[in-house]
């Protein structure tokens, strides 16, 4: 029996949206079969919860849903009957190799909202025209002395994958590095860039132009203080360049990618910078690329000039965007589990324009941290239990709560969040609060509920003492850390930017907002929409790092804790991780990666 839209609407399962999308196309095209709008619908809800296309094919006579009690016993069609329904359909496009004239494609089992299949046909065909060709003319001399000075020589070193990156950025026009937290991605990429300034002095060339881009704000802020921290550097890892290209590099600075591509409200789906009129720029390095979605990313790679260098650094195993694909993963799985560590790369071809850097100088091979994190990786819950109850790896433990309470949570965690925020309440200078901020931090899968953002935030407070009436977030008290949550590009602050609230030594009673780089504080009436952020969402935790984390992960099972939420929970700690949840959760957890149907890597890899 074919599921109506009607059950699967009253059960859940489908949106309003997704029903109406369906019916809307039937009446344009003048077709009622349950098949077709079966298809429409399912297409249009893959595609709401970040897939790029819906997996017919594979989805035959399987449940819809074993999460959904109305929906026990009810399966998909069978895939043959199916798809012969919609190749038939005039909803459906099924000559991939002409542009989409109806609103759906199916190809290869997969079917798409035509829309998509465009943005993946069209990165997939930028990919492999990027990945085939390579920069001619270098100053050999020049880029084999800079690569002996500026990385350590030795295949057996820990830094050995970053000199290969190094090469490789240098060579292609397109370079892929991706590895977890603290394997030097972004240092890497200050010394790419020096050997980029030492090419251009070489040949008598003006210097290349650089966009450092990253999808956020506070992405592309902490890109470009990384390579301000790498210029500035004194010590073991101190550049070792001219100061003439020291004061190159403190010229670049970062981006969003929607700012630098020419974002307009009115057009939110065009930009002004694409295929016809490229990036002013010779070199684009993109940071936290596993956050960049489909769409964005195909206008990305259309707004590079074709001779232009492309640079993308990210984690492949953290939590993908939030929007549609995960395309980072997508590039980068297949190639790294289907090759071997060579020396050095050789020839054209994807697969010799990624490299995967996986010594952590962060972790060691004996910290708890990094133990957990390869675990979680691995799906082994069975050993990442076994390190979080091993007093051998103090880093790293497990607190299992009572009862699912506030009143419990207060006794549970009420000695963390003192010692975690005791600084941050005491009166001293504001870069000093600013400095304790980055210690401490409370990471929530979840927005609402008992163990969610919005709870623990007004539990901290509680716990904390602060001034009576300051639940409110719309109440500035001295101490209070914020988190701006929208964009504000006169005031240069973005969402996801933390900073604290302080009173003004000058003028007593008066409150005084305090960023970090930023010179003049800020009257907090002046503020963007902001937040308390005493504890944040996973999600927004990305590309950040604290000293001590303590992550709290819902009893009841949800689809948002995946294995990639813990991996990315877990690895913005740098000494220390605790975890409240109970033992189910976690196992949940490392048991349930994420998985965005696509067919990127086929058409990349086929």
């Amino acid at each position: 029996m074919i599921p109506s839209l009607e059950a699967l609407l009253e059960s859940g399962y489908f949106s309003f949206l997704d029903v109406h999308f369906a019916r809307t196309l039937g009446h344009i095209a003048g077709t009622q079969d349950p098949l077709e709008l079966l298809g429409a619908a399912t297409a249009s809800r893959y595609t709401m919860h970040g897939h790029t296309c819906a997996p017919v094919l594979s989805l035959s006579k399987k449940p819809i849903s074993r999460l959904t009690p109305a929906l026990k016993g009810v399966s998909w069609p069978d895939s043959k009957e199916w798809i012969e329904i919609l190749q038939k359909s005039p909803m459906v496009h099924c000559d991939p190799a002409d542009s989409p004239l109806a609103p759906l494609v199916y190809e290869s089992g997969r079917l798409y909202l035509a829309r998509y299949w465009l943005y993946e046909r069209n990165l997939a065909r930028a990919i492999l025209t990027r990945a085939n060709s390579t920069v001619d003319v270098l100053d050999r001399a020049t880029l084999e002395k800079g690569l002996n000075r500026l990385f350590s020589d030795s295949p057996k070193s820990a830094g050995y994958a970053q000199k290969q990156a190094a090469q490789i950025a240098l060579e292609r026009n397109l370079t892929i590095i991706t590895g977890g937290p603290g394997t030097g991605k972004t240092y890497t990429v200050a010394k790419i860039l020096v050997l980029l300034f030492e090419q251009a002095l070489a040949q008598g060339k003006p210097a290349p132009r650089v966009s450092l881009l990253a999808p956020t704000g506070k992405a592309a802020q902490r890109l470009e203080q990384s390579l301000n921290q790498a210029i500035d550097s004194t010590d073991h890892l101190e550049l070792k360049c001219s100061q003439d290209i020291k004061g190159l590099l403190r010229k670049i600075s970062g981006s969003t990618i929607h700012r630098a591509l020419g974002f307009d409200p009115r057009t939110p789906t065009r930009f002004l910078h694409n295929e016809s009129n490229p990036l002013d720029a010779d070199v684009v390095m993109v940071d936290e690329a596993s956050m960049v979605d489909l769409p964005l990313m195909s206008k990305l790679f259309d707004a590079v000039d074709t001779e232009a260098r492309l640079i993308l650094l990210g984690d492949k195993d953290q939590l993908v965007s939030v929007e549609v694909g995960a395309v980072l993963g997508d590039i980068c799985n297949r190639a790294i589990s289907t090759k071997t560590q060579r020396d050095m790369f050789f020839g054209t071809g994807i697969e010799n324009c990624i490299i995967n850097l996986t010594h952590s100088f962060r972790f060691s091979d004996e910290q708890g941290i990094g133990l957990l994190a390869r675990a979680i990786n691995a799906g082994d819950a069975p050993k990442a239990l076994e390190y979080l109850d091993d007093d051998k790896y103090p880093e790293v433990s497990l607190t299992e709560p009572d009862d699912v309470s506030l009143s419990s949570l207060w006794e549970l965690i009420g000695p963390i969040i003192e010692n975690g925020y005791s600084s941050l309440q005491t009166k001293q200078d504001p870069e000093k609060r600013l400095d304790s901020l980055g210690r401490f931090r409370i990471l929530c899968a979840h927005r609402r509920g008992i163990y969610g953002v919005e709870s623990m935030n007004l539990l901290a407070q509680k716990i904390l003492k602060v001034r009576p009436g300051a639940d409110s977030d719309q109440l500035g008290y001295d101490g209070k850390p914020i988190m701006i949550t929208s964009n504000d590009y006169q005031l240069g602050l973005f969402n996801g930017d933390v900073g604290v609230i302080c009173e003004d030594e000058n003028q007593e009673g008066s409150l005084r907002a305090f960023f970090p780089g930023k010179q003049t504080p800020l009257v907090p009436s002046r503020l963007p929409p902001h937040e308390s952020v005493y504890a944040m969402t996973i999600h927004k935790s990305q590309g950040s790092e604290y000293d001590h984390v303590m992550v709290l992960l819902p009893e009841e099972l949800s689809p948002i804790v995946t294995r990639e939420l813990l991996y990315t929970a877990v690895t913005r700690a740098k000494k220390s991780v605790v975890i409240i949840a109970g033992r189910n959760s976690i196992t949940h957890a490392i048991q349930t990666p994420v998985f965005r149907t696509s067919g990127l890597a086929h058409a990349i890899w086929t």
